[in-house]
């Protein structure tokens, strides 16, 4: 993102949610000084995703079969780990 979209992201959060900077960053995992200064240069691409994460409300990546996002990869796992149970 570039500086300037990066501040719509900003805004879009504190008008949407009413997060202000902070509590932006913190949900992030990154510092305010960093929030400001992608608002003026931009950011990495990780933070687009990062950003997006966000806004789609998701929760912190677990090695679970719950959390894999394709219903395919969910059964494939499950099936996987009730064959290991059984061989046990």
């Amino acid at each position: 993102m570039t500086g300037e979209e990066f501040t719509a992201f900003v805004n879009y959060v504190f008008e949407e949610f009413g997060a202000r900077e902070n509590k932006l960053a913190k949900a992030m995992g990154f510092s305010r000084q960093a929030l400001a200064r992608w608002r003026s240069v931009g950011c990495p691409r990780n933070v687009d995703l990062v950003a997006a994460a966000v806004i789609a409300g998701l929760d912190p990546w677990k090695p679970l079969p719950e959390h894999l996002p394709n219903p395919a990869l969910r059964q494939a796992e499950t099936e996987r780990q009730q064959s290991n149970d059984v061989e046990e």
